[in-house]
């Protein structure tokens, strides 16, 4: 079996605990070893809720970033902290899972695809845009391919 990866996540709100905390804890090859989050009172209800779960929490990020055992990073903080804290864990050597949107703006997103590109491909980062991966949107884009459809100019999908 293939070594556990060693995951730090970032943001105790509805994605880093909701969606994806759970997940990961049945995932055997993860092993979340910290949760940060700037709300004392998210990690103390994530304490109380997960016992003995051997998690660290912090709140400060950047105790996971420059933790040199930890591997990856999952980024489900607010979005205007998502550049700065990917560019941070690429330069540690982390690989790094960020959720949508990947900024608020265009110029710090073209920095945070620049970092990515200029660490590629030793380490890997993805912006968690996972509707892409729904069947209804994969047929929906291989409709557009082979022209069903016709050119998209606006859509919107529920």
């Amino acid at each position: 079996m293939k070594p556990k990866v060693r995951l730090g996540v970032i943001g105790a709100g509805m994605a880093g605990t909701v969606l994806h905390l759970p997940m990961l804890l049945k995932n055997p090859r993860v092993e979340i070893v910290w949760l940060a989050d700037v709300s004392n009172e998210k990690l103390s209800e994530f304490d109380r809720l997960t016992p003995n779960s051997g998690i660290k929490t912090t709140t400060d990020a950047q105790d996971i970033i420059a933790d040199s055992s930890i591997d990856a990073v999952l980024i489900a903080s607010p979005t205007d902290t998502h550049v700065d804290l990917t560019i941070a864990a690429l330069q540690k050597g982390k690989h790094v899972f960020c959720e949508k949107p990947i900024s608020n703006n265009l110029s710090t997103a073209h920095a945070l695809v620049k970092a990515a590109q200029e660490h590629s491909p030793s380490q890997i980062v993805m912006i968690g845009q996972v509707l892409r991966f729904w069947p209804d949107y994969v047929e929906i884009k291989r409709m557009i391919d082979y022209g069903q459809i016709g050119e998209p100019v606006i859509a919107r999908a529920y």
